[in-house]
């Protein structure tokens, strides 16, 4: 070839020697950083999704050792709070507890009527009876309208008026009470998350309502089927 010197054609020779090497050498560096960055990044996923499962076990263990722990009377306050906060329209069981509230109170409910129910917020939904109550002595009407706020389900007298019957020498009371039910939550809080203790305020509460007075209720007892000659009478 003309133009290159014997040391230029050797280099050219030389390189075009070492271009398939230095093409395949590139080749698998390229291929094995891809490996190790591909490989890095699914190892990190394993070990997150690891470390997260951890946690989930540790929590889950940390929850059964608290539900173990739960006393039974916990549980009983727990069952106080469905009736003081029922999930439907516990009208009727206000009701009858106030007509009981009443006999006791030595007065006279002469008239019980609702008003429309009303949201109060997302989750409590409100209702006000009205109750016209009657008694010759007014400390009896003082008793009653005492104990409504130890009464469940819980309730509140927002409005209260009074008269005096000279004719009849009796002491009329017009209330309104207030009364509150919610739904029970549709969801359970994740796993992921630890249990948290309730807290002074909070048990506090529940030691207030476990203490209200509850609505008696009737117990039905069953009956043996009764032996008929003639089963079509």
């Amino acid at each position: 070839m003309k133009g290159f010197s014997p040391s230029s054609r050797g280099f050219f020779f030389n390189f075009r020697i070492l271009v398939g090497p230095l093409l395949l050498i590139l080749i698998i560096l390229s291929f094995a950083f891809y490996a190790a960055t591909t490989g890095y990044g699914r190892v990190k996923k394993q070990i997150e999704e690891y470390r997260i499962a951890k946690k989930e076990e540790t929590n889950l263990r940390e929850k059964l050792a608290s539900i173990k722990n739960i006393r039974p009377d916990v549980l009983d306050q727990a069952d106080f709070t469905l009736v003081a906060l029922p999930q439907k329209n516990p009208a009727t069981f206000l009701i009858s507890q106030l007509r009981l509230n009443a006999e006791e109170s030595s007065i006279t409910i002469k008239e019980i009527s609702t008003s429309r129910s009303q949201k109060k917020d997302d989750l409590v939904n409100s209702m006000i009876i009205n109750v016209d109550t009657e008694s010759s002595d007014v400390g009896s009407i003082t008793t009653f309208m005492e104990n409504i706020s130890d009464l469940t389900p819980i309730s509140l007298i927002v409005g209260s008026e009074g008269t005096l019957n000279q004719t009849e020498a009796k002491y009329e009371q017009e209330l309104e009470i207030s009364f509150y039910w919610s739904a029970l939550p549709t969801t359970l809080p994740s796993i992921s998350e630890p249990l948290k203790n309730l807290t002074s305020e909070q048990t506090e509460i529940l030691e207030r309502i476990s203490s209200l007075k509850q609505p008696i209720l009737g117990d039905l007892k069953s009956q043996q089927p009764l032996d008929r000659e003639i089963p079509f009478n």
